[in-house]
């Protein structure tokens, strides 16, 4: 496999091969293989010889002797809830039968990074492979992009930001799906597949006017950029329709809502549950690289929902790591929809904190 090849692979593809490589070092003439993530996975067969792979002394086989779908997602759930419970609070029996990959997707990822069961690489091949993903995600911010754009339905969906955005088409959808009518489609060239650069530029100028139009900071910004792949300004309008989609759901609370309201918001939330005095003064504070902060503020939410054995209080990176780890699943079980990364928190990366605090409060709107 080619590196270019790798690079413009979905990260569904990627964990069908990761899937295929094991189910294939259990059986070589496997007649179990997969080949998407929606309707192979339906009758956990593939989960399961995985999971058995993986963690043999957890998930036998036999678990396969039931030919009732329901009670084999049943069985292997309970038992991935029982053994790794800071990893599992999210999936559930009817999601993993579902046809929707989404789940699916999700499921494996959390398998994934819990044991991916390959060979340890060697320096060089460490190396490679480093420098492929620093070709491929430039700023870490764009995998939390391309998965709220691909959340939110646009078509097809993402899986390269910059490269998948050259044409304006997926930005013009993104306008009409966070600002619904905003975009004239009569003024939008959508053939011939793919379109030639004139039109490329066209779209992406359309969808900067569109950007001017709810008042983003678009300074030194063109068409042409977006079409050649610049990812400093194209992340930076993604980022400026991000906030906006945030703004308007939350919004609905009543009233416009600032970055400082949402701020005031969680201290006030934490204050209120009465367990901490903890405060941050801003979504870049230090003192959110443990997560305790979030802890506070997602028990305040829905009190009883954190479970004190599973917090860390050391200092490791380990430690913090499991720690995100736990705040993004509890945050998933009230409701929220969160994008970003363990790592994102343990860094303080702001833009992520604010979208994960943000989601937080958005769970209080339907109270």
């Amino acid at each position: 496999i080619s590196c270019k090849f790798f690079k413009s692979m979905a990260k569904s593809d990627i964990l069908i091969r990761w899937i295929n490589f094991h189910l294939k070092a259990a059986d070589p003439n496997s007649p179990h293989l997969v080949n998407s993530l929606g309707s192979s996975m339906q009758n956990c067969e593939a989960y399961i010889r995985l999971l058995n792979q993986l963690f043999p002394s957890y998930f036998p086989l036999s678990i396969l002797e039931s030919k009732d779908n329901q009670k084999r997602a049943q069985t292997m759930l309970n038992i991935f809830t029982e053994k790794f419970p800071a990893s599992m609070k999210l999936i559930t029996v009817d999601a993993i039968l579902s046809e929707n990959y989404l789940p699916s997707l999700s499921f494996l990822a959390i398998i994934f990074s819990l044991k991916h069961g390959l060979k340890k690489l060697t320096t060089d091949e460490n190396n490679q492979v480093q420098n492929i993903f620093q070709s491929f995600q430039g700023d870490p911010d764009a995998r939390v992009y391309a998965l709220w754009m691909n959340s939110i339905g646009v078509e097809p969906p993402v899986t390269n930001l910059t490269e998948n955005l050259k044409d304006g088409l997926i930005l013009l959808q993104l306008f009409d799906k966070v600002q619904p009518g905003i975009v004239d489609w009569t003024k939008v060239y959508t053939t011939p597949r793919p379109l030639p650069k004139i039109k490329c530029i066209h779209n992406a100028n359309f969808a900067i006017e569109l950007g001017r139009k709810l008042r983003f900071s678009l300074v030194g910004i063109d068409g042409s950029n977006i079409e050649q792949g610049n990812s400093t300004l194209t992340l930076s309008l993604v980022w400026q329709m991000m906030r906006h989609h945030i703004a308007k759901i939350l919004s609905s609370l009543g009233k416009s809502v600032s970055d400082n309201d949402i701020l005031d918001w969680a201290n006030k939330t934490v204050a209120k549950g009465q367990k901490s005095k903890r405060k941050i003064a801003s979504f870049g504070d230090q003192s959110i690289a443990d997560s305790l902060y979030l802890f506070d503020l997602i028990d305040a939410l829905k009190p009883g929902v954190v479970d004190q054995s599973n917090i860390k209080f050391s200092e490791s990176d380990e430690d913090r790591l499991a720690n995100a780890k736990y705040a993004i699943s509890l945050a998933r079980k009230i409701g929220a929809t969160i994008f970003i990364t363990p790592r994102d928190i343990t860094n303080v990366r702001k833009k992520m904190v604010f979208t994960f605090v943000s989601a937080l409060m958005a769970t209080t709107i339907s109270k």
